[in-house]
């Protein structure tokens, strides 16, 4: 999930080559895009979201099913095709 101000992949926490915004809102309590990393954009590209879950893991140090509940919200609520943004 994600502000515009924040630099990191709002699906694995990585600050590596944050390029692509999701349009993934709710409207209510959940933020209106999420960025993406090129690894994350290309799993969700490619609709994999247990390998995006397995490659939070990686990055993260929340529980697996926190990252899962986090990017169920996303998958749920996703309503358009990625944009680059840098």
């Amino acid at each position: 999930m994600c502000t515009m101000s924040r630099s990191y992949c709002d699906f694995c926490f990585s600050s590596e080559d944050v390029a692509w915004n999701y349009p993934a809102g709710s409207g209510e309590q959940w933020p209106n895009s999420w960025r993406a990393c090129r690894t994350c954009f290309l799993l969700i590209e490619l609709d994999e979201p247990e390998l995006l879950v397995q490659r939070a893991m990686e990055h993260a140090s929340a529980p697996r099913t926190m990252i899962a509940a986090s990017h169920a919200v996303f998958w749920k609520f996703r309503n358009g095709p990625a944009r680059r943004i840098a």
